[in-house]
């Protein structure tokens, strides 16, 4: 099989977004505007008779890292599947959409849903710095901004979510979910082939493929899903209610949303994304890391001890199964594929972050008890980042 050439799957796409835009503005102008790097599907700004737009294109529902590695097929067969699925109910970007207008319903702040057909979903842009922006612009205030984000999403535990909600949840992009579909069986060794860091990763992934056991007993929740940092934006200052992007909203075991934030946060910080701190700011990496793990503990449930080590066990793996995501995703894609500069840059940090993934997935496999590992993982945390930004030794060297 021919893998579709990048070029050739961002040509169909804009066709895609073309065909929509039509179909929803008949005769209305239409110019593509740039590609927004993005983790899963194809983004790019567009601007419909003078209003600026974000366009969303999907095929088959698939990440686009995984399309051009050719889940899909080669060129000729993406576009014929691609037409079956959008002729069927249910398509993720018509999901997503219905989520969005859901979401709203409950008086949440999300972007606004100008329109969706034919795989593509165009939504009005939000303005505003993203929560790793605030958090990086406000280290000090970390723990207070992750709290009104948590405090915004407690509308998902209205009781008429599940019926607005109804078919249009997106389970399968969940950590666990994601995680488990990339490293099943034979197609997942392949997969860890293709990262070039098999010898690193296969081990690491081995032992969270045992904590993540598909069916995993426990009471599932309505989460975000898609929760990372970047997908929510203050708008009006760090002091008001934030504005959501992109969610992916499912029943996942408690703990998925925050675990998201958690590994991403941690991300940035150990491949050098967060700026150098102010003359009167050096520590910002200790006061961000101070801040997630004060609103980890305020976060923590409080019905028993036996409730609050299972939820922060359950952090703990998710956590490191989304870093994994993460870094086989940036190590997979084609050079000329637009990705976060979160990714590229977890590339060239590469042994830094495998160093970190490996020994906490040793404890979490020694079964060591969950509030001692979430110690160590922040300790490990800080370690890292120091060693990365001030050319320390590396943790076990």
């Amino acid at each position: 099989m021919t893998l579709p050439a990048p070029a050739e799957v961002r040509a169909l796409l804009d066709r895609q977004i073309l065909n929509a835009a039509d179909t929803l503005w008949p005769q209305r102008p239409v110019r593509l505007g740039a590609v927004v790097p993005s983790e899963f599907s194809f983004v790019r700004r567009v601007d419909v008779a003078g209003r600026p737009l974000f366009a969303k294109a999907s095929l088959l529902g698939m990440s686009m890292p995984a399309v051009l590695l050719g889940a899909g097929g080669d060129l000729t067969r993406l576009r014929a599947e691609q037409a079956d699925y959008l002729s069927r109910p249910g398509e993720l970007l018509d999901r997503e959409a219905r989520q969005l207008s859901a979401l709203s319903g409950l008086g949440l702040r999300v972007a606004g849903v100008a329109g969706s057909t034919g795989g593509v979903l165009f939504t009005t842009p939000a303005p505003g710095p993203t929560l790793s922006e605030a958090i990086e612009r406000h280290p000090r205030h970390t723990a207070d901004l992750l709290a009104a984000t948590a405090r915004e999403l407690r509308c998902l535990r209205c009781p008429a979510l599940g019926s607005r909600l109804h078919g249009a949840a997106i389970a399968e992009q969940s950590i666990a979910a994601t995680f488990l579909r990339k490293f099943n069986g034979i197609s997942g060794s392949s997969y860890l082939m293709r990262t070039g860091h098999a010898h690193h990763l296969a081990p690491i992934v081995a032992r969270l493929h045992a904590q993540l056991r598909p069916g995993a007993a426990g009471r599932r929740v309505w989460c975000y899903g898609d929760l990372e940092p970047e997908h929510v934006l203050f708008a009006d200052g760090p002091e008001s209610p934030p504005t959501f992007i992109d969610p992916s909203l499912s029943h996942s075991l408690p703990g998925a949303d925050l675990a998201k934030v958690v590994s991403r946060t941690a991300l940035r910080l150990v491949t050098g994304l967060v700026p150098e701190g102010r003359a009167d700011d050096t520590e910002s990496p200790d006061h961000i890391l101070d801040g997630v793990a004060a609103h980890v503990e305020a976060s923590t449930p409080r019905e028993s001890a036996r409730a609050a080590q299972e939820w922060l066990r359950r952090l703990l793996v998710l956590w490191l199964a989304d870093t994994v995501n993460t870094l086989s995703t940036s190590l997979t894609a084609p050079e000329d594929f637009p990705l976060p500069g979160r990714c590229m840059t977890t590339v060239t940090r590469i042994d830094a972050v495998c160093t970190l993934l490996d020994h906490l997935s040793v404890a979490l496999a020694d079964r060591e008890p969950a509030c001692s590992l979430w110690r160590r993982a922040l300790a490990e945390t800080r370690r890292t980042v120091a060693s990365e930004r001030y050319g320390s030794a590396a943790i076990g060297a």
